[in-house]
């Protein structure tokens, strides 16, 4: 009998992402490199869905692609609070 999908997906390896992190490292390296991905489940509102559906269509890329462009900038815009966390929450 044949493999299922299920069956398949088990003993598959997955692979890995190699990411490269346009925005420059945690470190402040902007060539840093990050070998593996997160997964996130996102509800949109249908409007965001639509616009964002109509931008990467135009730009020709994915919705992943078009949404990790969107929150690296929405992280640089961010800059100051992400140092102001580093260095509120520091493990010393």
């Amino acid at each position: 009998m044949g493999k299922s999908f299920k069956n398949e997906m088990q003993q598959s390896k997955p692979a890995a992402a190699k990411i490269i992190n346009v925005g420059g490292g945690g470190d402040g390296d902007p060539e840093a490199v990050e070998l593996k991905s997160k997964r996130l489940n996102l509800l949109l509102k249908p409007s965001i869905f639509t616009g964002l559906d109509k931008i990467r269509t135009m730009q020709r890329v994915s919705f992943n692609e078009a949404v990790n462009k969107a929150l690296s900038e929405y992280v640089e815009a961010h800059a100051d609070l992400i140092a102001k966390f580093d260095a509120t929450f520091t493990d010393d």
